[in-house]
């Protein structure tokens, strides 16, 4: 993850985000501004670029302009008063705005001031991987039973507990695997 004021560039998923709002960006044009975010601070040649992004393919100089002025568009920049690329003209291209590399977050880094929506999400699914597992576990045990002791159920299918109780039970086993 790549931050420069107010954008962020999510390598791992692909997308451009300004603050909290996603940016349609397409994939080409995004390597493009991968490799200059990447690679800021120098001058990157046309021909540097389209090596990179396009290898072992001919593309002509201009399908990188096209790319350039879209991601302009998409940054709110201006090729006269560049804020994030500047076009050295017959030369390349050069991302010129500060870039913060952050490493990618991880569920255990989410401190208690993290959004309260994230921190749901990343505890509720904490909680379903934990009841996946669980039930993994269970259908392994019942492999081991004959087909008979199936079918002598009334509806022919497997008893369900009821999801707080899976819930308690996913806890427990969590909390007994781990001593």
């Amino acid at each position: 993850m790549w931050t420069f004021d107010p954008f962020r560039l999510d390598g791992v998923n692909q997308c451009l985000w300004r603050c909290d709002n996603r940016i349609a960006v397409k994939p080409k044009p995004y390597a493009v501004l991968e490799y200059l975010v990447t690679h800021a601070g120098r001058l990157v040649t046309q021909d540097e670029l389209l090596s990179a992004v396009w290898p072992d393919t001919f593309v002509q100089p201009e399908v990188l302009r096209q790319y350039i002025l879209e991601l302009r568009r998409a940054l709110g920049d201006r090729a006269q008063a560049p804020r994030y690329i500047r076009t050295a003209p017959k030369r390349g291209y050069e991302f010129i705005a500060h870039v913060i590399e952050e490493p990618a977050a991880s569920v255990d880094d989410l401190g208690p001031g993290a959004a309260p929506a994230v921190r749901i999400f990343c505890e509720a699914l904490e909680a379903l991987t934990a009841a996946a597992e669980l039930a993994l576990s269970r259908l392994h045990r019942l492999d081991g039973r004959d087909s008979d002791s199936r079918r002598s159920s009334p509806s022919g299918t497997l008893p369900t507990a009821h999801p707080q109780d899976r819930m308690s039970q996913t806890r427990t086993t969590s909390v007994r695997e781990s001593r």
